[in-house]
């Protein structure tokens, strides 16, 4: 097994990758995260933004 030479084209084997994480189910944490309802407001927004970059 190798590549061919197919005019200027080299063909090659294509193999898939190993996995690298074993996933015992999704949905593992369902439940046991809670998102608060002010997730994405402008208050939480500034805050994060201050911790990238320091300025809001």
């Amino acid at each position: 097994m190798g590549a061919e030479h197919l005019g200027q084209y080299n063909i090659h084997e294509v193999l898939p990758l190993p996995r690298t994480t074993l996933r015992s189910s999704y949905g593992i944490l369902e439940g046991q995260i809670t998102i608060a309802g002010d997730w994405d407001s402008p208050e939480v927004n500034d805050a994060i933004t201050d911790d990238f970059y320091g300025t809001t």
